[in-house]
């Protein structure tokens, strides 16, 4: 896990960065647009995509589905695009992610069956996850995570686990992430031993599988704020799960929000930490996006369940 020194070398300062996102792409709505012309040239270089590699891929990987006939998925190329570019079109790899994908699925039901999104607003009322109506200045997808505001005598992780979930599955909905790829704060200030207890090995071993190991969406960096020290007794569990680059994408910045400036535009980040944008919860994001049938069509085609009147055409 990374220091903030060892960040400096890790990824130069924003503003020495070739920025593909703009200041004027403030929208509450999914981006569900397909690739620019930028973002194809982006892929191919940092993806090794090209018309022939997509399609040759396509088919390698469609094919492998059904020869080996384990696993019961989408077979539409939107869907399948979404593991070979979080695997860089190696097509074992891109298959072994979606086999991990399934399989998440089917051995947590909890997390997965029967889960309303839209009553998972209360989580957005206390301010626990939020998803901003920007991305980052290279264009990615950040969600928010403000563990202290959990109230873990109210509900279970689980809860957090499923609005995780969602907002996963909403986020690789947009072809540009599935590109470009998300950024995760935790903002662990007001973290005491409540919420350490509640960190098990078993719910650590479930976070790690949807940031690392089984959601098509390439996590570029994980930053750390407002950390106590007793923090460091969950971080001496999630440790020995992580490879060395899953590691090294991790820092830490305490109250130090020019360390995390150097990662993240303050132009890109709520007032809390040190940005210029007001805080938008998790309410908000679904209460917007329940206005886009096509959106609400796609999580019920996903298995979750809808309130009766929501819009799907």
């Amino acid at each position: 896990m990374a220091s903030q020194a060892e960040g400096k070398e890790a990824m130069p300062p924003y503003n020495e960065c070739n920025s593909i996102a703009d200041v004027t792409d403030f929208s509450m709505e999914l981006d569900l647009t397909d690739l620019t012309d930028e973002l194809y040239q982006k892929a191919k270089e940092e993806l090794g995509e090209t018309p022939e590699i997509r399609a040759d891929s396509l088919v390698k990987l469609r094919d492998m589905i059904r020869d080996k006939a384990d696993i019961a998925c989408q077979l539409d190329d939107d869907f399948l695009l979404r593991f070979l570019r979080a695997r860089r079109f190696h097509t074992e790899r891109s298959y072994k992610l979606l086999e991990n994908y399934v399989n998440f699925k089917a051995s947590r039901p909890d997390i997965h069956e029967n889960v309303w999104p839209q009553r998972l607003k209360f989580l957005g009322d206390e301010d626990v996850i939020s998803v901003p109506p920007y991305k980052d200045q290279h264009g990615r997808r950040m969600i928010i995570y403000k563990v202290g505001n959990w109230s873990t005598s109210k509900y279970k992780i689980v809860e957090l686990f499923k609005a995780s979930v969602v907002v996963m599955e909403l986020g690789i909905m947009e072809k540009a992430t599935t590109v470009l790829g998300g950024v995760c704060i935790f903002d662990l200030g007001g973290v005491g031993l409540s919420h350490v207890w509640n960190i098990t090995p078993a719910v650590a071993e479930t976070i790690i599988d949807m940031l690392v190991k089984c959601f098509p969406m390439r996590i570029h960096a994980i930053h750390i704020v407002f950390q106590p020290m007793v923090c460091q007794m969950m971080f001496a569990i999630f440790k020995p799960m992580l490879d060395k680059r899953m590691q090294d994408r991790i820092f830490f910045h305490g109250s130090d929000m020019a360390s995390l400036h150097e990662h993240i535009s303050p132009k890109r980040l709520p007032k809390k930490y040190g940005g210029i944008h007001e805080n938008f919860n998790y309410r908000l994001w679904i209460d917007n996006l329940e206005r886009n049938p096509k959106v609400m069509k796609a999580l019920q085609q996903l298995g979750y369940q809808l309130e009766e009147g929501t819009r799907l055409d």
